[in-house]
């Protein structure tokens, strides 16, 4: 096979792979922007905890340390970083009130948030969860 063959062959899997990553974060990216429309943001209070880069998942996608998240008692807000930020994804506020149904899992929380299950870190979804 000639070198001209090999770069060929490199350049339609690199675009090929590109292309499947796009697809996979942009039906990601909806899956937020659909839970996101529901809750638009809210400046946090004077005192909020805050901390960047935490891990959530919800439903079947897990998006690793893309949030920077501002607790404080009233509601978590998620800010998304620049990469889920270029498929449309903006911040959000949820209310507490709107986290139902609080069970530990390993390395967090899982709760119900309008029907759909988002797991995160346990300081922001359920603090008071020991």
């Amino acid at each position: 096979m000639s070198s001209t063959n090999i770069a060929i062959l490199v350049a339609a899997f690199f675009v090929f792979e590109a292309i499947i990553v796009t697809g996979i974060l942009s039906l990601a990216a909806s899956e937020v922007k659909s839970l996101a429309k529901h809750f638009p943001p809210v400046e946090p209070r004077a005192g909020a905890e805050s901390r960047w880069f935490q891990s959530f998942a919800l439903g079947f996608f897990n998006f690793g340390w893309c949030f920077h998240v501002v607790a404080d008692a009233e509601y978590v807000h998620m800010r998304p970083v620049w990469m889920l930020r270029r498929f449309g994804v903006t911040g959000f506020s949820i209310p507490r009130a709107e986290l139902t149904k609080p069970r530990r899992v390993f390395g967090g929380v899982k709760v119900t948030v309008r029907g759909e299950t988002l797991r995160g870190p346990r300081w922001c979804l359920a603090p008071d969860l020991r």
